[in-house]
């Protein structure tokens, strides 16, 4: 399977609409600046880790953390740009066609 064909797959699955009941529904936190002080209190007590908030739970905000390019090798403002075929695209031609399909 192609990398385009992988990424365009995982688009639709996150477009299905959440109202199929598929999804645990929760209410995201709202406060922006309270959410952005915990993910950098968190960031402090797991130095090793890159914390990235979920988009799919806070469409307006956008998080990844600071040690992004030390684990990823990518500066997170690029990192933050990336759209899901970047993320297909940095897969391994022989990963890709090597195991069991999911989509």
């Amino acid at each position: 399977m192609s990398t385009i064909i992988a990424s365009n797959a995982f688009i639709t699955l996150l477009k299905k609409d959440l109202s199929e009941g598929q999804y645990i529904r929760f209410e995201a936190e709202s406060d922006d600046q309270r959410i952005i002080q915990t993910l950098s209190l968190v960031e402090q007590l797991y130095p090793d880790q890159v914390l990235m908030l979920c988009n799919r739970s806070h469409p307006k905000l956008q998080y990844v953390g600071s040690k992004c390019q030390y684990i990823f090798g990518f500066e997170k403002e690029e990192f933050q740009s990336f759209k899901v075929q970047d993320f297909f695209a940095r897969i391994h031609t022989e990963d890709v066609g090597g195991t069991p399909s999911m989509f």
